[in-house]
């Protein structure tokens, strides 16, 4: 969503227009802002170019760097630890009781996101190179731990 607006501000400033109404570009402004996103979390820079945004043909062409991404995520980046420290307390575990650190999810793969985690927890975490897999990994890890689920 911060790239999303970062996008808009810059089409604004190009163009004119606000796009806040148009679905049809705030979807393909989605995607573009995923795709800057996981590029991101490999490289240092994302060039985004999506054209014919508007009805009028215009469209946007913007280079994202990693440093301006955590810049625009700043809050959020600060307000990790904070859900960290609930789930730790809510385990009655200290980060020191944690064996493994594995972190799943897309925002996972973001290096600050990884950071920040990894800081709370005083260890380096994993990063599955799918989303999906960490998901499966903490299911096989709950049923090992907990036995069989009850429904099967």
């Amino acid at each position: 969503h911060r790239i999303i607006g970062r996008l808009c501000e810059v089409f604004r400033a190009a163009h004119g227009l606000d796009l806040g109404a148009d679905a049809v570009a705030l979807q393909r402004l989605k995607y573009g802002a995923e795709r800057a996103r996981q590029i991101l979390s490999e490289r240092t820079e994302a060039d985004l170019e999506l054209p014919m945004l508007a009805s009028g043909g215009q469209g946007v062409s913007y280079r994202l760097t990693r440093d301006e991404l955590e810049t625009l995520c700043g809050d959020l980046l600060e307000r990790l630890a904070e859900p960290c420290a609930a789930a730790l307390a809510s385990a009655a575990l200290e980060p020191r009781d944690i064996d493994r650190l594995i972190l799943g999810g897309g925002m996972s793969l973001m290096p600050a996101v990884r950071a920040r985690v990894e800081a709370v927890f005083g260890r380096k975490a994993v990063a599955p190179a799918s989303p999906e897999e960490a998901v499966a990994v903490g299911a096989a890890l709950s049923v090992h731990l907990h036995g069989r689920a009850a429904d099967g």
